[in-house]
């Protein structure tokens, strides 16, 4: 949701009880943070950050809270809240070359989490130029088959952060579905990739078990956009295939493409009154997983921080509000490695801020290059606060010791504005 329709929406209800004007020590301060994508864990930075303000701030509570929107990471932290344990399997990337999957599974094996990037994520392709007409999400499907047949009830996949462009036909055909060109030819190439969309006509799902995998697949979006879409000024699956190698040119094809596998899909599923939500997600394995199969579909950033409960009610009671205003943040940090407008849709920053600003908890996000005009960063709510790590944008990507050495340096921007919170 954009923040002009959370200012909408705050003006159109009762604010909910102020949180920030609690006098009692300690006063709790939250760092939850995304990655610094391609330099920083998520831990990483709200290690540094927390550990900063403890100094600082010996009478605060610093909750060090890392957070994932659905995205590389996801899978990490569900694990470290469900006692999950680390595993490994051999699978296939994006481009169906061998790759060791990492995911977390509970002792019973009942409980499995995953991040479908590390399958079929782009940093799995950082060895190799992008090839986002041959990207694929068979080796998705190839995992989900392989978990369920080794006893998995409950299978949580991040659905964000992949290579691939291909609307989810790839992991379709791996769960045993099969496709038809015009002819009525059965498109036999296995696996189907996105460069297969044009030629998909007609879709059979019926070796599918879409019953067991709406029981056992959750997933978890990191944006909450179509698969394609008519208007120009909204975001959908194509606003991020240039970041998988497309070229912009190409962004029409794939719009068509698109549109006719749906329109093949579409035409063997019942008709839907109102197109789910997160259909976007993943490179279109959103579309799959909401439309398609029907499991459930959550907003991750959403999720995680629900998972940590350090968000007060958003309506508190009279009897409440004492208890809420105690326990509640005096101020929450977070931040991400690119701050932009596609932030403010499902990722961690946008997610927090939205919460945040409803209870009115004052942000303060730290991130290693905003992309926000001065005209933009006036959308922002008054109780937001951007620290950047760096005096001007990075012209290229910061290695890990770089990045950890600016986010630093940003430190004293982050204590000035929390000093304020705890005169």
């Amino acid at each position: 949701m954009a923040l002009m329709q959370i200012f909408k929406r705050l003006r159109s209800k009762q604010a909910a009880p102020s949180v920030t004007a609690a006098s009692k020590l300690p006063r709790v301060v939250v760092v939850a943070p995304d990655k610094f994508k391609g330099t920083l864990t998520a831990s990483e930075v709200a290690d540094c950050i927390a550990s900063e303000v403890k100094r600082q701030f010996p009478v605060a509570l610093v909750h060090s809270c890392p957070m994932a929107d659905g995205g590389e990471g996801t899978a990490a932290i569900l694990a470290s809240r469900l006692n999950l344990e680390r595993r490994s399997v051999d699978g296939h990337d994006a481009l169906m070359r061998s790759v060791e999957i990492e995911f977390y599974l509970s002792q019973s094996g009942e409980i499995c989490a995953v991040d479908s990037s590390a399958i079929v994520g782009l940093a799995k392709l950082s060895d190799t130029r992008l090839k986002p007409w041959e990207s694929t999400t068979y080796g998705v499907g190839e995992f989900i088959t392989l978990m369920l047949s080794q006893g998995v009830k409950k299978l949580y996949i991040g659905i964000g952060g992949t290579a691939t462009i291909d609307g989810g036909l790839g992991l379709l055909q791996a769960l045993g579905g099969r496709f038809f060109d015009v002819e009525g030819e059965e498109i036999s190439t296995s696996p189907l990739r996105a460069g297969h969309l044009p030629a998909v006509f007609s879709a059979d799902l019926s070796g599918i078990n879409r019953r067991a995998l709406k029981d056992a697949v959750v997933a978890l979006a990191d944006v909450d956009v179509p698969l394609v879409t008519d208007n120009p000024d909204e975001m959908s699956s194509l606003s991020f295939a240039c970041q998988k190698g497309l070229m912009k040119s190409e962004l029409p094809a794939l719009c068509a493409a698109l549109r006719s596998y749906a329109a093949a899909i579409d035409a063997v599923l019942l008709p839907c009154a109102t197109q789910p939500p997160f259909q976007g997600a993943g490179g279109g394995l959103g579309y799959v997983m909401s439309r398609v199969l029907r499991c459930e579909c959550h907003p991750g950033a959403e999720t995680i921080l629900n998972l940590y409960g350090f968000m007060p009610p958003a309506h508190a009671t009279d009897n409440d509000s004492d208890k809420a205003a105690d326990s509640a943040p005096a101020c929450i940090i977070t931040g991400e490695g690119c701050f932009d407008r596609q932030s403010l849709h499902g990722k961690v920053v946008g997610t927090i801020i939205t919460e945040a600003t409803y209870r009115s908890i004052p942000v303060i996000i730290v991130t290693g290059c905003s992309k926000f005009s001065d005209a933009d960063k006036t959308s922002l709510p008054p109780t937001a606060t951007l620290v950047t790590t760096t005096a001007a944008p990075p012209k290229h990507l910061p290695s890990p010791p770089e990045a950890m050495t600016n986010l630093r340096s940003s430190l004293p921007a982050v204590l000035r504005e929390l000093s304020s919170l705890f005169r």
